[in-house]
């Protein structure tokens, strides 16, 4: 299916709050393919959300600070104890050093570079193609509500668990 590409969706993830409020947008009846949903739907809706939890009125799908801030938060609390192990998997060479990795081990970043991104790509095959009740995500199904709410800690964490590991590799 290439990706997702080759499975074509609508999404309407509104709650009925949002849809009452707000005409348009990532979330609300727009189109395209699984793939698209992922790279930026899902991340689109979450932000929107999160500028209309804060009193903000219009699409703040653009307003990428607010994400940056909620997983800042969650990394120094929630996932505080899984960051080591997250910037462990990319960067260790022994001490913890990714200068020192860089420097004098680039097979060992590049093997772990390929794990994460092995690992990455499992994750998304198991989460993006089903919906909340397992079925198989089908090209013409609209994916709604349930499927947003089931996807969005995966997306979220993903995105975190990918700027810990760049933090760590720069």
């Amino acid at each position: 299916d290439r990706g997702g590409n080759d499975i074509h969706v609508e999404t309407s993830f509104a709650s009925g709050y949002q849809r009452s409020k707000h005409s348009g947008g990532h979330g609300h009846g727009h189109g395209g393919n699984l793939h698209q949903v992922w790279d930026a739907t899902l991340v689109e809706e979450i932000i929107t959300e999160l500028s209309q939890q804060r009193g903000e009125n219009g699409d703040g799908s653009h307003n990428w600070q607010l994400l940056s801030d909620l997983l800042w938060k969650r990394l120094e609390g929630d996932w505080s104890r899984n960051l080591t192990e997250w910037r462990k998997v990319v960067a260790e060479d022994g001490a913890g050093d990714s200068d020192a990795l860089r420097e004098s081990n680039p097979s060992q970043l590049k093997a772990g570079l390929t794990w994460v991104a092995g690992r990455t790509a499992s994750i998304g095959c198991s989460n993006a193609y089903v919906g909340s009740d397992g079925h198989r995500i089908q090209s013409g199904e609209t994916l709604g509500r349930d499927y947003f709410e089931f996807t969005k800690p995966i997306v979220e964490i993903q995105l975190a668990k990918a700027g810990a590991r760049l933090a760590q590799v720069l």
